[in-house]
C-alpha cells in the first residue's frame, strides 16, 4: 500500500525554471525564425552542447519562446517555455550530478568573447546574481552563450579561440536558476533565435539531426531508500541514503522516480512481485499536475509484506510499463553489501558527416538501472587516438565529446568508461572507430 497515502511530486523543474530562470543579459526581444526577414544564416549544430542523453539523464525544461505577445510558444506549437525565454534550458539530475561533473561543450568553432566566473552555483531561487556565463562569437554574427555554469568549471579565457566538442566549463546553477541546467542561446545580430524547425517555427533545422520529443513518458532514474525524500534527501539536493536491499522487518521503504513528459493527470500503478512471480499492487492513483510535466520526480512510502528473496517493483504509467526494478529483501541489516555498478554497453560515433567531426561516446546500456544498490553512478571516460591518450574527465554524464581535429581521418580512436560508485568500480567498457 502507499503509506499513509504519502505522496510527492515536484512540478517545479517545468513550472519554476518558466517562472524563475531570466535570460542571461536581462528582458530579451522576442526570439524568431531565421527564415523571416533574416538573410544571415547561421551553421548548423551537430549536437547539443551539453555532456548526456537527452531524455535519458537530461531533460529539456524550456525551449524558446516564439510569441511575441504575453502568451507562450514554442517551435512545436506548445508551451514549453515562458514568456520572453530565449533559449533552451537543460536539465541534469540534480546537485549530485553536479557535484561530479557534468561538462558542457562548445556547440561550433569560435572565440571567446565574454564570461564571468565566480558566481554561487547552488541556488534553488530567485537570485540578483549575474550567474557564470561564457559567449562564443562564430562566423559572421553568429554568438552561442552558455549560463548557469558551475563556478570555477570554466576551462577558457576571453580571446580563446575553441574548436567545436571542446570542453568549456561544467553545468551548475548560477544565477536565477531553480535547478543546475544549461541555458543554450544563439544569437545572430545581437537576437535570439530558435535552432529547432517545427509547425510553429518555419524553415531549416539548425540542428544537424533535431532530437524527436518522446512520445511517451521517460524515466531518468529510479531509487530506493529507508529514509522519506523530504528536507535535504529531496531533489534537487539529494542526499538520500540509497538501497537495494531492504532488511525485512522494515516497515515502510520508499521508492522515487524522476520522469519526463507526463501528461497531465497521468494515471499511475506500482507493483511489486514477490519471489515466487506472485504481483500485487501497492499504490496506483493519479499524478495530479494540471500540465505536460517536462521533468518532475514523484516518491511513495510503500510497506508491503516481505519475506526473503529478490523482488521487483514495476512501475506503469497510463497502463504503460515504464521500469521494473530488482531489489532485495534480506533478515538482517548485517546481509547488505554493496555491489559494484553493472557492466556497461557503449556506442562511440561522429556526430556530423565530416572525418574531422566532434566525436561522441555514449552509454547505451544499463539506463536507468545504473547500479543495483541505486548508487549514483560516475564514470571516467578516457579516449585514446592511435593509442595516445588525448582526453580524460570524470563525468555523471552518460555521455562525453572528443573536440573536432583530435583525430587524423585515418585515425583510431577508443573510449574506454569505467562506472564507480564512490566506492565499488564496475568492469571497464570500450568502443572504438577508425
Amino acid at each position: 500500500m502507499v503509506s499513509g497515502g504519502r505522496k510527492l511530486f515536484v512540478v517545479a523543474i517545468a513550472l519554476a525554471l518558466a517562472a524563475i530562470v531570466a535570460p542571461v543579459f536581462g528582458t530579451a526581444p522576442p526570439a524568431r525564425s531565421l527564415a523571416q526577414g533574416q538573410n544571415e544564416q547561421p551553421a548548423p549544430y551537430a549536437f547539443f552542447p551539453q555532456a548526456g542523453v537527452l531524455w535519458k539523464d537530461l531533460y529539456v525544461a524550456n525551449f524558446v519562446d516564439l510569441d511575441p505577445s504575453n502568451r507562450v510558444s514554442d517551435w512545436n506549437c506548445t508551451n514549453y517555455s515562458y514568456d520572453g525565454h530565449s533559449g533552451h534550458d537543460v536539465a541534469i539530475l540534480g546537485f549530485k550530478a553536479q557535484a561530479i561533473g557534468v561538462p558542457v561543450f562548445a556547440a561550433l568553432d569560435g572565440r571567446v568573447v565574454d564570461l564571468r566566473d565566480g558566481e554561487p552555483d547552488t541556488n534553488t531561487g530567485e537570485s540578483e546574481s549575474p550567474g557564470n556565463f561564457i559567449v562564443l562569437q562564430h562566423q559572421g554574427s553568429h554568438q552561442t552563450i552558455y549560463h548557469h555554469l558551475k563556478t570555477r568549471s570554466l576551462r577558457v579565457r576571453v580571446d580563446d579561440v575553441v574548436r567545436a566538442g571542446t570542453q568549456i566549463a561544467e553545468t551548475g546553477s548560477s544565477g536565477n536558476s531553480t535547478w543546475p541546467h544549461l541555458h543554450f542561446e544563439s544569437q545572430i545580430g545581437g537576437k535570439p533565435y530558435e535552432p529547432s524547425a517545427g509547425p510553429c517555427r518555419s524553415g531549416p533545422s539548425y540542428w544537424v539531426h533535431q532530437e524527436p520529443l518522446p512520445a511517451s513518458p521517460v524515466v531518468g532514474e529510479l531509487i530506493f531508500s529507508e529514509q522519506p525524500m523530504t528536507g535535504r534527501a529531496a531533489l534537487p539536493w539529494d542526499e538520500v541514503k540509497r538501497t537495494g536491499t531492504v532488511v525485512k522487518k522494515t516497515g515502510t521503504f520508499y521508492v522515487r522516480v524522476q520522469m519526463g513528459m507526463v501528461p497531465p493527470n497521468a494515471s499511475y500503478e506500482l507493483e511489486v512481485v514477490a519471489p515466487d512471480g506472485t504481483a500485487t499492487t501497492v499504490g496506483n492513483g493519479t499524478l495530479d499536475h494540471t500540465e505536460m510535466l517536462r521533468q518532475g520526480w514523484f516518491w511513495w512510502g510503500l510497506a508491503p509484506p516481505l519475506v526473503p528473496g529478490e523482488w521487483k517493483l514495476r512501475m506503469f504509467v497510463n497502463g504503460e510499463r515504464l521500469i521494473q526494478a530488482p531489489f532485495k529483501v534480506v533478515r538482517k541489516k548485517s546481509a547488505i553489501k554493496n555491489r559494484a555498478p553493472k557492466p556497461l554497453q557503449l556506442n562511440v560515433h561522429s556526430t556530423g558527416n565530416s572525418r574531422d567531426d566532434v566525436l561522441e561516446c555514449r552509454v547505451v546500456k544499463p539506463v536507468p538501472l545504473r547500479d543495483p544498490d541505486y548508487d549514483f553512478v560516475s564514470y571516467r571516460y578516457v579516449w585514446t587516438v592511435d593509442g595516445m591518450v588525448v582526453r580524460t574527465t570524470t563525468s555523471a554524464a552518460l555521455s562525453d565529446m572528443l573536440a573536432a581535429g583530435s583525430a587524423g581521418p585515418t585515425s583510431a580512436v577508443t573510449c574506454k568508461v569505467t562506472p564507480s560508485d564512490g566506492k565499488k568500480s564496475g568492469p571497464t567498457a570500450q568502443a572504438s572507430l577508425t
